[in-house]
């Protein structure tokens, strides 16, 4: 649900720089993480990534309308708990240029954003993962409705928070207000987007616990637990 829909030059460059380097480390420890941990990504995984890839960037073209602008569904989290945190990451990145080749987030912006869904993605996937996992105490493992919308219901608000901490601190060239009013400006959009963020939150749990009584093996999160 975070992304930043700002122009080329509505940020200043040190701080296109400073996301771009934040992005670059998150795809460097996610790929040394993979390393260590001796990580196979599987035909039907690159499969898997070339659906997720056009369903997210289908998703992330339909606006939904709000007042002060429109948002739109991300379906990050769901990216994440289905394919894990690499193929995520190179999902994103994908979409990010697709959508910057449309004029759907600026160029300048594309690390700012690839560090927004990243976060949502990866947050859900391991939130999922350990609610997914059977407690200590012997107690049954919470069901996948429940854990897929709150790993999907914390990531969007992390997410959300993110983002505006991120426009706060870069601030908006043009707008001379200072980061903690535009922090305050920017949660007045957010509440709508968090309405809309409540309905992917659902639509996540129902999709799904509905592939976990297909096919439970297409779920990253609970394979690798």
């Amino acid at each position: 649900m975070a992304h930043i829909h700002l122009y080329d030059g509505h940020i200043s460059l040190v701080w296109v720089i400073i996301y771009f380097t934040i992005a670059a480390l998150i795809i460097l420890s996610i790929i040394i993480w993979m390393k260590l941990k001796s990580v196979e990504i599987t035909t039907e995984q690159k499969a898997m990534a070339g659906i997720l890839a056009a369903v997210v960037f289908i998703i992330t073209q339909i606006p939904v309308p709000a007042p002060w602008g429109g948002t739109h569904l991300n379906f990050t989290p769901l990216l994440g708990i289905l394919a894990g945190p690499f193929i995520s990451v190179i999902v994103i990145i994908i979409v990010t240029i697709f959508s910057a080749l449309i004029g759907h987030g600026a160029w300048t912006i594309m690390g700012a954003n690839i560090v927004l869904y990243s976060t949502e993605a990866i947050l859900g996937w391991y939130i999922y993962k350990i609610l997914r996992k059977r407690a200590r105490n012997g107690e049954e493992k919470m069901n996948r409705f429940t854990a897929a919308t709150i790993a999907t219901g914390i990531s969007l608000i992390a997410g959300t928070a993110l983002l505006t901490v991120m426009i706060g601190l870069a601030g908006i060239q043009g707008v001379h207000e200072p980061g903690i009013e535009l922090m305050i400006d920017l949660w007045l959009l957010n509440a709508v987007n968090l309405i809309v963020g409540a309905v992917e939150t659902v639509i996540t749990g129902f999709i799904i616990e509905y592939i976990g009584k297909a096919r439970p093996d297409y779920i990253n999160s609970e394979v690798t637990a």
